[in-house]
């Protein structure tokens, strides 16, 4: 008696492991038909960054007064935008660095009138 429920024994395991792998074939095949089916989302792409043009802005403002204030405000604009996630944020270090060079442009050309305004003669 002991071999005839072996043998029932090992064939229900059999049957439950060729289930078993049958399942798991048609969840895999399931699996690769929704892979098919359901494609991630497309990245947006990103703006290219504008660091150098607006650090070379910068730089020209601290001689030509406006072109400072056109740097700070193209950095405000473009930091905003790498913040959001919109922009190319390799660009940041040259695009901070063009709005520091925008910002003094614009002080030192506020001082200066002020300086020029102060020794005038009185009429």
């Amino acid at each position: 008696m002991d071999d005839q429920h072996r043998s029932q024994e090992v064939s229900k395991s059999g049957t439950n492991e060729d289930e078993l792998s049958r399942k798991l074939r048609d969840d895999s095949v399931i699996l690769d038909h929704l892979r098919t089916v359901v494609q991630p989302p497309m990245q947006q792409e990103l703006k290219p960054h504008r660091g150098g043009a607006i650090l070379a802005l910068g730089i020209i403002g601290l001689v030509l007064f406006f072109f400072g204030i056109i740097a700070w405000i193209m950095a405000n604009r473009d930091l905003r935008e790498m913040n959001a996630g919109a922009m190319d944020p390799s660009g940041r270090a040259m695009t901070q660095a063009g709005k520091t060079c925008g910002i003094i442009a614009v002080i030192l050309t506020c001082c200066t009138v002020l300086l020029f305004l102060s020794f005038q003669p009185a009429p």
